[in-house]
C-alpha cells in the first residue's frame, strides 16, 4: 500500500513539473520570428553582415559605406519571399536611404543591405520597384537561398529606350502599363 501510494506521489509530481514548463498559449513559429527580429532594433541579439561579422545594430559599420551612421526609422515584419518565414526590413539611414534585410537561416540571422532606389515602394506581397532612373523601373522579388539571396525581376519598363518586358519576355506599352496598374494597386506594407 505504501508503495502504492509512493508511486502514485511520485506520478503526480512528475506530471506537474512537466505541466509547469509547458506553455498554456499557443505560440506559433511567426511570433517566435518576430520577437527574435525586433530584438535586433533593441540591441538584444547579434546578427551576422554581410561581410560575416557577428555584429549588434549599435555597432553596425557598412562596408560599402563606412562613414555612413546608422539611425533606424521605421521597420516592418514581413515574409518577403512567401516561404512562411518572416524577414525584418529596416530603414536604416534615412539620410543616405539604406535599408537593412534581415533573415533567418540555420538558427542565424543574416543582414543584407539595400540602397533606397532598390527597394522602393514595398508591398506586403514582398514585390518591389528597383529604380536605375527617373525612366527605368524593374518590378522585383527577392528571394533566399540558405544565407544568400537573388533578386527576380518580374517586370521592366524603360521609357527612354521603349523596352518593356514581362517575365523576361518583351511586351507592348499597353502590356507594361497594365502591370504598372495593378502593381500600384497592391497594398504597401505598414511601416512600425
Amino acid at each position: 500500500m505504501k508503495k502504492t501510494a509512493l508511486f502514485l506521489i511520485l506520478i503526480i509530481t512528475m506530471l506537474s513539473v512537466c505541466a509547469c514548463g509547458k506553455n498554456t498559449g499557443t505560440v506559433k513559429e511567426s511570433d517566435t520570428a518576430k520577437y527574435e527580429l525586433t530584438d535586433i532594433l533593441n540591441n538584444k541579439i547579434s546578427f551576422t553582415d554581410e561581410s560575416g561579422k557577428s555584429v549588434y545594430l549599435k555597432n553596425y559599420r557598412s562596408e560599402k559605406y563606412p562613414d555612413l551612421q546608422i539611425t533606424p526609422e521605421k521597420y516592418v515584419i514581413i515574409d518577403l519571399d512567401n516561404d512562411g518565414a518572416s524577414e525584418l526590413v529596416l530603414y536604416a539611414s534615412p539620410d543616405f536611404g539604406l535599408y537593412l534585410v534581415f533573415h533567418e537561416y540555420n538558427g542565424v540571422i543574416y543582414s543584407f543591405e539595400f540602397v533606397e532606389r532598390a527597394m522602393i515602394d514595398l508591398k506586403q506581397d514582398g514585390s518591389f520597384i528597383q529604380s536605375s532612373g527617373a525612366e527605368i523601373n524593374s518590378y522585383a522579388i527577392l528571394k533566399f537561398d540558405k544565407n544568400t539571396y537573388k533578386i527576380t525581376e518580374e517586370a521592366y519598363c524603360d521609357d527612354d529606350s521603349q523596352t518593356y518586358r514581362i517575365d523576361g519576355k518583351e511586351c507592348s506599352l499597353n502590356d507594361i502599363n497594365n502591370y504598372i496598374t495593378s502593381f500600384n494597386n497592391k497594398t504597401s506594407v505598414e511601416w512600425s
